[in-house]
C-alpha cells in the first residue's frame, strides 16, 4: 500500500491544477465541433446561442427553461441540452395553438 502525505496548500494547487486542464479539454473540444457536444460557458455565449438579450437568457436560465450545470460558482450549458428543452418548449407552444 502506498501512502502519500500532502498539506493542504499542495493538495489545494493539485486539485487546481487537474480542474484546470480538464476545463481547458473540454473548450478545446467544444470549439471544434458546431453545436453537437459544445458547451457555453458564460451567459454572453448563452444569449448569442439563443439569439436574445442577455437579461432574457438570464430569466429563461432562473426559470429553469434553460439546463445547467454549476462547477463552482460557474454555470455551464450544453447546447445539446439547451436544444432539446427549446424543442420542447416549442412543441408545447404549438400544441396549445
Amino acid at each position: 500500500m502506498l501512502t502519500i502525505n500532502f498539506d493542504e496548500l499542495r493538495f489545494t494547487n493539485l486539485i487546481r491544477s487537474v480542474v484546470k486542464e480538464e476545463l481547458e479539454q473540454i473548450q478545446n473540444i467544444s470549439k471544434s465541433t458546431p453545436t453537437s457536444g459544445r458547451l457555453l460557458y458564460n451567459l454572453d455565449e448563452l444569449a448569442k446561442f439563443l439569439k436574445c438579450s442577455k437579461p432574457t437568457a438570464q430569466k429563461l436560465k432562473n426559470e429553469g427553461k434553460i439546463p445547467y450545470k454549476k462547477m463552482g460558482h460557474k454555470f455551464i450549458y450544453e447546447c445539446d441540452e439547451i436544444m432539446k428543452a427549446t424543442e420542447y418548449v416549442g412543441n408545447k407552444n404549438k400544441k396549445k395553438a
